[in-house]
């Protein structure tokens, strides 16, 4: 069975479209299917990373319309052969594209999480909290489709499934990761790092992990350079490693949210797209993360605050990291039942 997978990835878009679907993507192949990637935009970086990953990656023309985007699409699929589970990963596409896609017995799983346009899917996957979501998309989705919501089936890298990545935490920060992903700039950073800087005492180590889309790393790095307790991190697949090792995660409301809550990593939190506002509500209510808006209205004085209080209060910390834990309890078990229905897809 060939999966076809359409998502794309950029500085204003961030790379969590491409990365989720790479994360099914790994649990398919593992599962025998081949699953090839078409892109319309795609950071150099994250397309190697999918190369290396063993996905091959086929570059269509940048967007205009609908129109164009499915028929270089259809070229795509009239050239690796037949296609027996489309993903699409894309908040510009809905059902005129999914409709006019299928053919014989493809079948369409569409990743979503903003319900406001229609879709022609089998499947429906949107991992935003609440429980309306089934309200939210009882006239957008062919009756029948079936759906998987919540935070449960966060799409995460295969070695977040393991039973053991959650470590007990006792609430002193003694290491900080920041991962802001993608969609944020040198503007937006700099003013992190210098609250950083100024506020964590000189035993607290961070790390800053940037994005395949993030624009300016060279500035980043020069701008650190002297200070010895920051240190910037290239792109890495190492994610696991990093949100273990931490005590308090600095970062963003999108997939790499869904990562913290996994390993119980407690965090302070900003929303870089719009996409991101269920989620940070949800997690900001449990008690997983302290909330501090959209990161353009954040200010060097808001990081400073926040990274004092939680620094100074070990016991909040600690309670936030359970907290967070318990929102993605039972993850890997609805994971693996939603991979083994989307494997038999095509089956004889």
């Amino acid at each position: 069975m060939t999966v076809l997978v359409r998502a794309d990835a950029s500085a204003l878009l961030g790379s969590g479209h491409v990365a989720r679907c790479a994360n099914l993507g790994a649990r398919l192949r593992a599962l025998g299917r081949d699953v090839h990637f078409v892109c319309a935009d795609i950071p150099e970086t994250l397309r190697r990373q999918l190369l290396r990953e063993g996905f091959p990656v086929h570059r269509i023309s940048p967007w205009s319309d609908w129109q164009s985007d499915l028929a270089a699409t259809r070229r795509v699929v009239e050239a690796i052969g037949p296609v027996s589970l489309i993903v699409v990963d894309h908040y510009a596409l809905d059902a005129r594209w999914e409709s006019e896609l299928r053919c014989g017995i493809t079948q369409v799983m569409v990743v979503d999480d903003l319900a406001d346009r229609p879709h022609d899917c089998d499947y429906l996957l949107d991992l935003a909290p609440g429980g309306d979501a089934a309200a939210r998309y009882s006239h957008l989705v062919p009756e029948g489709t079936l759906t998987w919501f919540g935070p449960q089936y966060a799409l995460l890298r295969p070695e977040f499934d393991a039973e053991d990545v959650c470590r007990d935490r006792d609430g002193i920060v003694r290491d900080i990761l920041v991962y802001l992903g993608g969609g944020v700039t040198r503007a937006d950073m700099l003013p992190l790092l210098c609250a950083i800087a100024e506020s964590a005492p000189q035993d607290v180590r961070t790390k800053v992990l940037l994005g395949y889309a993030f624009p300016d790393p060279l500035d980043v790095a020069r701008f650190v350079d002297g200070e010895p307790r920051i240190e910037v991190l290239e792109p890495t697949e190492q994610v696991l490693a990093l949100v273990r090792w931490a005590d308090l995660g600095i970062g963003a409301c999108g997939g790499a949210g869904w990562e913290r809550c996994a390993v119980g990593l407690p965090s302070i939190a900003v929303t870089t797209a719009a996409n991101q506002t269920l989620n940070a509500a949800a997690l900001r209510d449990a008690g997983a993360i302290k909330y501090l808006g959209p990161i353009e209205g954040v200010r060097m004085g808001d990081w400073e605050s926040s990274i004092r209080e939680l620094l100074g209060d070990p016991e909040q910390v600690r309670t936030m990291g359970i907290d967070a834990h318990d929102l993605t309890a039972g993850r890997r078990d609805r994971i693996r039942e939603m991979v083994t229905i989307l494997a038999a897809v095509g089956r004889d």
